[in-house]
């Protein structure tokens, strides 16, 4: 019976944590993820953590059911935080557990009124990456919660939206890489040149008067390749290209060629 269930709240401490874990029924919990300890423990440590009615989860023979990465970081954070604890969960409950869709930022920036609030989650989740140096080898987009993604729209809500309307006339007529990544390079574009900023992105939606040197033209050349070879280019690479034509372009540089070297490092935007 769903009576049966006792639920409240405490200050989970990381020895108590780490009892708990001895509880863990190992056949209904998923392996541990590094990756998602460490995520939340930062958010423990940034004092992103907010709780919320998802509980740590026993089954009524006493198990561990649900909670294993939270408990870990709360070991690792090394002070106590308060969450909800549910106990004489049934048995089988587990396999009705983690089945829905995850809330992203999108979602979170929707239900607090904002336009384009799927756009402007990108957009902020790029420029976070490149200004945490977050970008792997791999060209993930992890390490960027909804706390941080949230805040920063908060506080750049307006030239967001600005960047995003100035993106939908580049991306219309050159649809060879995601608004969101020419979103979060506009922004950072803007900060240091907004003339040369808006000439860069005029050429390199237009393709019109671009010499045989113009690095904007080796950029376009890369990325309609790409787009005919299909997925050579992952997340990093593409953001890495534009940086480079961007700075070549500043500096008033003429190239001659145009690519990623092997184990190239990710450069920075000058």
């Amino acid at each position: 019976m769903a009576t049966d269930i006792k639920i409240y709240s405490k200050k989970i401490t990381p020895a108590e944590a780490q009892e708990y874990l001895t509880k863990n029924n190992h056949s209904s919990n998923r392996r541990i993820s590094e990756r998602n300890v460490s995520f939340l423990l930062a958010e423990m440590q940034n004092g992103n953590w907010i709780t919320t009615g998802d509980p740590i989860q026993f089954n009524r023979d006493g198990q561990l059911i649900n909670g294993q990465h939270r408990l870990t970081a709360i070991i690792k954070h090394g002070k106590p935080v308060e969450m909800f604890i549910a106990e004489g969960v049934p048995n089988n409950a587990f396999k009705v557990m983690d089945t829905g869709k995850m809330r992203s930022a999108g979602d979170a920036l929707a239900i607090m009124g904002y336009k384009n609030c799927f756009n402007v989650a990108g957009i902020t989740r790029h420029i976070l990456m490149i200004k945490s140096n977050r970008y792997n080898n791999t060209g993930r987009m992890a390490g960027c919660s909804i706390s941080d993604i949230v805040a920063f729209a908060d506080a750049n809500k307006k030239l967001l939206q600005d960047i995003i309307h100035e993106m939908n006339e580049v991306y219309r007529p050159f649809k060879y890489a995601s608004p969101s990544m020419l979103g979060a390079l506009c922004f950072f574009f803007q900060k240091k040149d907004a003339e040369k900023s808006w000439a860069f992105w005029e050429k390199y939606s237009s393709g019109i008067d671009l010499g045989a040197t113009n690095p904007i033209r080796f950029l376009r050349e890369k990325l309609i390749q790409n787009k005919l070879n299909k997925t050579q280019y992952n997340h990093r690479d593409m953001m890495a290209l534009h940086i480079f034509a961007w700075n070549a372009f500043r500096e008033g540089k003429k190239v001659t060629s145009f690519g990623l070297a092997k184990n190239y490092e990710f450069p920075k935007i000058k």
